[in-house]
């Protein structure tokens, strides 16, 4: 039985190992769309997306050459210096799977099989305020704070006993314009972030 294990090992032709993936080009016939397109090559949408950044931003358009790969996965431009090890460590892939997937050799880009594109996060920064969003109503008009009286100032003491009671009215009034205060402050803040 080994040496039917070794005859099989001996039939099996390093062209046929290194063979690789073939990676075709269609061209876009109209009224397509990348779904159709993805859907009838059993590849996902972000895999077509990944290969071809002229379609990423805008619809399929008639006679657009799109690169087709075997299966999902993504193509990748290596780095100076980089090998397949490394581009296998880095999209943690196997290693054998990788270099025989790209037929034996190190080209300008390298089919990595599994790793699926994904769209760049759009900037946050950017976002207008929910307000300036057409169509959005605002949510809460919150009224400015109430205008308060100045405060009157505090009677020079005569009697101890008079002056604290006096000091007591200043006080609860200072406490409730804090308290406005921070109402009108947490309610823009909740609602404004």
């Amino acid at each position: 039985m080994a040496i039917g294990g070794w005859a099989a090992l001996a039939q099996v032709q390093p062209e046929a190992a290194c063979s690789g993936l073939p990676i075709e080009t269609y061209v876009a016939a109209r009224g397509e769309s990348a779904a159709a397109i993805a859907r009838a090559r059993a590849l996902k949408i972000e895999t077509l997306l990944g290969a071809n950044p002229a379609i990423q931003k805008r619809p399929v358009r008639q006679g657009d050459a799109l690169v087709i790969l075997p299966r999902d996965g993504i193509l990748y431009r290596p780095e100076p210096g980089e090998g397949f090890p490394e581009v296998a460590a880095r999209f943690r892939v196997r290693g054998e799977v990788l270099f025989e997937m790209n037929g034996c050799r190190m080209g300008e880009r390298l089919f990595v099989p599994g790793v699926l594109w994904k769209p760049p996060a759009a900037p946050v920064a950017d976002a207008p305020p929910p307000a300036a969003v057409k169509g959005v109503p605002t949510l809460l008009q919150l009224p400015p704070p109430p205008a308060l009286p100045p405060l009157p100032r505090r009677p020079s003491p005569k009697n101890k006993a008079r002056s604290r009671v006096s000091m007591t009215a200043p006080w609860f009034a200072r406490q409730h314009v804090k308290i406005w205060q921070t109402l009108y402050s947490t309610a823009l803040t909740s609602i404004y972030g």
